[in-house]
């Protein structure tokens, strides 16, 4: 699941990149991105050691930034 949401993260970005730039390379790079997304799913490619590390930071970041709005 970690490797499927990066690349799919990826892969929005490049998008976004391509349409502001008109760049070729940008849109090959969403392509292989989105392809990699893919084969994460299909292969069943196992989270790294650090991804659940990764997750509790991001949650407990996006707790504090709603916190402090509140």
């Amino acid at each position: 699941m970690f490797y499927r949401n990066l690349f799919a993260a990826l892969c929005f970005l490049f998008l976004l990149v391509g349409l502001a730039t008109s760049s070729v390379y940008a849109y090959w790079l969403c392509l292989f991105c989105g392809a990699f997304s893919r084969t994460a799913v299909k292969k069943k490619w196992p989270d790294p050691p650090y991804a659940q590390r990764i997750l509790e930071i991001c949650k407990n970041f996006l707790k504090s930034s709603l916190q402090e709005k509140a």
